[in-house]
């Protein structure tokens, strides 16, 4: 059998692109659907974050803080892999 192998950049950039429009197009069906309560959600998030009187600082809250929760997210997902990977390993190596 013939070992294939994927740029891991390439990967990353096909899954941006392939990622975007499909979560455009769930958004776009969730504001079709309820479209008023998903504007008074939106409103409601955006109300939240609203802790300083400076509006620079809460945007950049409004950005930092998804980011931030989806890069810890992201660090626990792959430490599980890499915890389940030590124990299910062959000891000798080959694997």
């Amino acid at each position: 059998m013939k070992e294939i192998s994927i740029d891991s950049k390439k990967v990353q950039f096909y899954g941006i692109v392939i990622s975007i429009p499909i979560i455009l197009f769930f958004l776009l069906i969730l504001y079709l659907t309820w479209n008023e309560l998903f504007v008074q959600n939106l409103k409601d998030i955006k109300a939240s974050f609203q802790i300083f009187d400076n509006k620079k600082v809460n945007t950049i809250l409004i950005l930092l803080i998804p980011n931030l929760i989806i890069f810890i997210a992201i660090v626990v997902h792959e430490f599980i892999h890499g915890f389940l990977w030590h124990f299910f390993q062959k000891k000798d190596g080959n694997q």
